[in-house]
């Protein structure tokens, strides 16, 4: 998945989540959703590691949640845990979304599974996804949802400019990096 099919699902998970009482830092863990690849593009890009690393490793966000808690604790403070499992809960929904590909849990469960990662199937493959028509019909249903949620919890006009502002952005970055990583001669 990409943008609006990882903030789409995770939005509509989020919000049950949080009618059903677990108190959640909603904005924050929205925005989580995307951190995994936030953190694991860039580094594939960067330094030739596979696109799905530390971030899409449950240890990783077990971690977050482990240093939150002792940071709420030693201030005695409790919405800073509430803020660090919101951000794990929102990395964690990215990462079941993620799961099409069995060879993930090498990754997830690392070091569980093994020490040694899944090799990533190629460079840059990560901006070839739309030509699978799964992500192209989860992003569609992503943006339904955003609306959708956004309608319940009662989002002002002004929410839903800047949810297109995020988009057209992160679309136009998506489509640079694929002119230039890939080139559009295929």
């Amino acid at each position: 998945m990409y943008l609006q099919g990882h903030v789409g699902v995770s939005a509509l998970i989020l919000h049950f989540l949080e009618k059903k009482g677990l108190r959640i830092a909603f904005p924050l863990a929205l925005f989580s959703s995307m951190i995994p690849d936030f953190i694991d593009k860039p580094l594939e890009l960067l330094f030739l590691l596979p696109g799905r690393f530390i971030g899409h490793m449950i240890l990783t966000w077990l971690v977050v949640i482990i240093i939150g808690k002792g940071i709420a604790n030693a201030t005695r403070n409790p919405d800073i845990f509430t803020y660090s499992y919101s951000v794990a809960l929102g990395a964690l929904l990215h990462i079941v979304e993620d799961f099409r590909d069995p060879s993930l849990l090498r990754t997830i469960f690392w070091p569980v599974l093994g020490w040694q990662l899944p090799k990533q199937n190629g460079r840059f493959d990560f901006l070839l996804g739309l030509r699978d028509p799964y992500y192209a019909i989860f992003e569609g249903i992503g943006l339904i949802l955003i609306v959708y949620v956004g309608m319940k919890r009662g989002w002002e006009k002004d929410e839903f400019y800047k949810m297109i502002w995020i988009f057209l952005a992160y679309w136009a970055l998506y489509v640079s990096f694929y002119a230039i990583f890939v080139g559009f001669s295929k």
